[in-house]
């Protein structure tokens, strides 16, 4: 700056003045001491001003302004302070006027006087009469604006700068909250899907209104169907988007049948189903305990649920399988002719027209996870065997037997040869027909002898490669409750009537007796 001079005791040097005394302020009293703008640098600490006349002159130290640092023991001992015409004839200016010796001792002692017993100003002490007789310091109107300006232009930079950093601080811990919130806690990700669908696949399901519903009563009917997973989320969710219960327009939404997407989030499902929708013509299809997939499937196509092709396609789709837990554990899906079988539950459902294949796919496989977890899952964890075991075994009971006692009765029998270290085959004969059945269509596609290996259970060890069919609940409860017998044979009657038996003696005459061989 071109109004400002560094000083040391020579008038130059490695040490400005002006840096010697920011150091050791407490030389100067208390921190009440007042201070004029003009007296501030940009940073807000004290300078010294030097006269550009008298610079002109050749005086480089003549109007240094001390009056406001000066030593008070050389005050009153009449040493006064220096001025211009002092300091022109009596050349450079000690520090307050005080004698060279004096401020020597300041430089030595890092603060001036402050060892001094009786200095009234290194105790904050100095009254107001000597704070008004202060005179000003001599610097330019010119200098002092531009010096104001510059502070208060660098104080609003800073201020923006501090707002911007406080707000980019705030959002990224938003962000991070929210997102530690999607990616850590399940249920919470799965309520926000409720609304925003990010994460939600584009498969449709038909959700059918008996009555004139409001809205909390359509999101219970939209939770019961697998639609939502939290009502109550949902429900809030919808005052706040505006379905108001008190506005008939809006809140009654009119019975029938709706096709609705997972995607749609509450509020799209909402707004699909009050403007009426795609109302969607319905089918009720039954599938007997025992059906296949491929019979399951025949049945669907025919009532016009969906094509074959694209439900053989649903049924083999990654996403399907990693969506249930149950069919992860599955060891050998590549090997069975159908990966789902036995798995479909058999029930009677309704369906729509034209429904997405994988939702039909779907339902089939929710309607087993309820029924599993309702009735079956304590029983399986008693019996050690695995889900997967456990089908096969349930899926052999339902096309042996004609009854619930004779499946706890055979399902003993499968039992006792797998654990008997004997019998290498358990002999069914529904395990081979379920591929003679399908001969001709697997001949032409080279894959014949392949699967009647892995199925045939007088070829193939222990339990098929998969179940044979879909059981139903009697023949699941068979194979997790099975008699407790010694047998290793049965047959049938002409009748139908079970002849099991202990031994192969035994087992011979019984053929012998109702077979007639």
């Amino acid at each position: 700056m071109n109004d400002q001079t560094p000083l040391n005791q020579n008038g130059a040097g490695t040490e400005d003045t002006y840096d010697v005394l920011h150091k050791n302020f407490s030389l100067f009293g208390d921190d009440d001491l007042p201070l004029d703008e003009t007296d501030l640098k940009n940073n807000g600490e004290i300078y010294f001003s030097a006269n550009a006349d008298n610079q002109r002159q050749g005086i480089e130290f003549s109007d240094i302004d001390f009056a406001r640092f000066y030593n008070p023991r050389a005050r009153q001992q009449g040493a006064g302070v220096n001025r211009p015409n002092q300091a022109a004839n009596n050349g450079p200016v000690n520090l307050a006027g005080a004698p060279r010796s004096n401020y020597n001792a300041y430089q030595s002692n890092g603060a001036y006087g402050t060892q001094r017993s009786g200095n009234p100003y290194s105790q904050g002490q100095r009254s107001a009469q000597q704070h008004a007789a202060k005179p000003a310091p001599a610097k330019s109107e010119a200098a002092a604006t531009k010096t104001v300006k510059k502070k208060k232009k660098k104080k609003k930079v800073n201020r923006k700068g501090s707002f911007a950093k406080s707000l980019l601080l705030a959002l990224v811990v938003l962000g991070f909250v929210v997102l530690a919130s999607l990616v850590i806690s399940d249920p919470v990700k799965s309520c926000m899907n409720d609304i925003i669908a990010i994460d939600r696949s584009s498969g449709q399901r038909m959700v059918v209104l008996e009555k004139d519903m409001t809205t909390d009563e359509v999101i219970d009917k939209l939770k019961d169907s697998g639609m939502i997973y939290s009502a109550t989320f949902c429900k809030f969710a919808s005052h706040i988007l505006h379905f108001d219960q008190d506005d008939p327009s809006k809140a009654i939404y009119p019975a029938g049948s709706y096709l609705l997407s997972y995607d749609m989030g509450i509020e799209g499902m909402l707004k699909e189903i009050i403007s009426n929708g795609e109302v969607v013509s319905t089918v009720k299809v039954s599938f007997p305990e025992g059906f296949t997939v491929d019979q399951i499937v025949e049945r669907l196509a025919s009532n016009g649920v969906a094509s074959a092709a694209s439900l053989y396609e649903a049924m083999n789709s990654d996403e399907i399988f990693e969506q249930y837990p149950f069919l992860q554990d599955m060891e050998n899906r590549s090997e069975r002719y159908r990966a789902l079988e036995g798995y479909l539950y058999p029930d009677t459902y309704e369906f729509y027209l034209g429904e997405n294949p994988q939702s039909v796919v779907k339902r089939f496989l929710d309607n087993f996870v309820s029924r599993w977890e309702a009735k079956f899952e304590s029983m399986a964890a008693d019996s050690g065997r695995s889900v997967d075991e456990l089908i096969i075994v349930a899926s052999i009971l339902q096309k042996e037997a004609n009854d619930p006692v004779q499946m706890r009765t055979i399902a003993s029998i499968i039992y006792n040869r797998l654990e008997s270290g004997y019998f290498a085959f358990i002999n069914c004969d529904s395990t081979a027909k379920y591929i003679e059945n399908r001969k001709e269509q697997l001949e032409s596609e080279g894959a014949y002898e392949k699967y009647l290996a892995l199925y045939d259970t007088y070829v193939k060890e222990d339990l098929p490669v998969g179940p044979i069919c879909n059981p139903g609940e009697d023949a699941i409860i068979a194979a997790l409750r099975p008699e407790d017998t010694d047998y290793y044979y049965f047959l049938h009657d002409s009748d139908g009537d079970l002849h099991p038996a202990s031994s192969a003696a035994e087992h011979d005459a019984n053929k012998a007796r109702y077979l007639g061989n």
